[in-house]
């Protein structure tokens, strides 16, 4: 893996860079698991600049859960004694494959990624979680390496905190669709839906 410097997570420039990749979350779409985006829809992004639109109810979403994050990174380190901060990666294997950590140690031997939606947290409460973010957890860690990533539910100040360890077959298959994907967006040639 390799550490993407300077580059902070919703900035421009981070835009233009996640353009050039495939990201986390767009794992699950490619995968066929994300009910809200298609890979056709990812397609679109990459090769004609498209961006996807969102309803005012998503996009508050959204924006609720990006001003939440620090505060949920702050209690995964509280919860934890484990020092995380937001870290962009880039796979040295294969350079088309990135990831934002919401949380990764300064060692880069562990990682967390933060929800802190009501729906996933109800999941949390009995040990669930979703497949949509398990194909993000997995892209995290096929480009980082690790065997296991934290998973952090924070919602209304309470903390759930799972582990999820990689589960190879799930990795080979994501990785098997993903350079798939990437060839299409090479060649300008639509995925199949």
């Amino acid at each position: 893996m390799r550490i993407v410097k300077g580059l902070c997570q919703n900035t421009p420039q981070w835009d233009t860079f996640r353009r050039n990749h495939l990201t986390a979350s767009e794992s699950a779409s490619i995968m066929g698991f994300n009910r809200f985006r298609t890979a056709k829809s990812v397609w679109e992004e990459k090769v004609l600049g498209w961006q996807q639109e969102f309803d005012q109810a998503a996009i508050d979403r959204m924006a609720e859960g990006q001003r939440m994050e620090p505060i949920a990174r702050q209690a995964y380190q509280d919860l934890t004694g484990i020092q995380v901060e937001p870290m962009v990666i880039e796979s040295s294997e294969w350079p088309f494959l990135s990831c934002s950590l919401d949380g990764m140690t300064k060692t880069l031997d562990r990682a967390c990624e933060i929800k802190c939606g009501a729906s996933s947290h109800k999941s949390a409460r009995e040990e669930l979680i979703p497949a949509y973010y398990l194909c993000q957890i997995a892209h995290q860690q096929l480009v980082t390496g690790l065997h296991s990533i934290d998973y952090f539910s924070y919602y209304k100040g309470e903390g759930i905190l799972l582990t999820v360890n990689r589960d190879e077959e799930l990795i080979k298959e994501l990785l098997e669709k993903e350079i798939e994907f990437w060839h299409n967006v090479q060649a300008g040639t639509p995925p199949k839906d």
